[in-house]
């Protein structure tokens, strides 16, 4: 018989994963891709991790998320905002990427959410190097 993990209490590994914890992270993305769906109630809390002024952070924060939101893209609707400013201001190419994933996985769910999403994704699309804009505009054209 298989020894049994240690229960994960998902706010202390949310806690050191905003100290830049790489065990945290590690735990973490077990966590998300194993079990995601104990992972999707603390899904504001992972989102918070957005605003971190830690680029360690924030990278793994949107990494989670857009795991989360190949397993339950309706559940990333209160995201929208956040993304939409996200994509404006973002430096980052690979937060980009995922807040994109993100969007477009949401999007998918129904035409309402995609009539939500093509406008964000339509403003921001001239802002991004040419491997991104191609695939968002693959993401419009199946969207639309």
């Amino acid at each position: 018989m298989a020894a049994r993990s240690k229960p994960i209490s998902f706010s202390s590994l949310l806690a050191l994963f905003e100290q830049s914890s790489a065990e945290a992270r590690k735990r973490i993305v077990e966590l998300v891709e194993h079990r995601p769906k104990l992972a999707l109630p603390h899904i504001e809390d992972v989102a918070a991790l957005l605003e971190s002024t830690k680029a360690p952070v924030r990278n793994a924060s949107i990494e989670m998320l857009a795991a989360l939101s190949r397993v339950s893209p309706t559940a990333m609707a209160f995201l929208i905002p956040a993304l939409h400013e996200l994509l404006s201001n973002e430096p980052q190419q690979a937060v980009a990427n995922h807040a994109v994933e993100i969007l477009t996985n949401y999007a998918r769910t129904s035409k309402e959410a995609a009539q939500k999403v093509i406008p964000i994704l339509q403003k921001n699309v001239r802002m991004w190097n040419p491997k991104l804009t191609l695939r968002v505009k693959d993401a419009l054209k199946e969207l639309k």
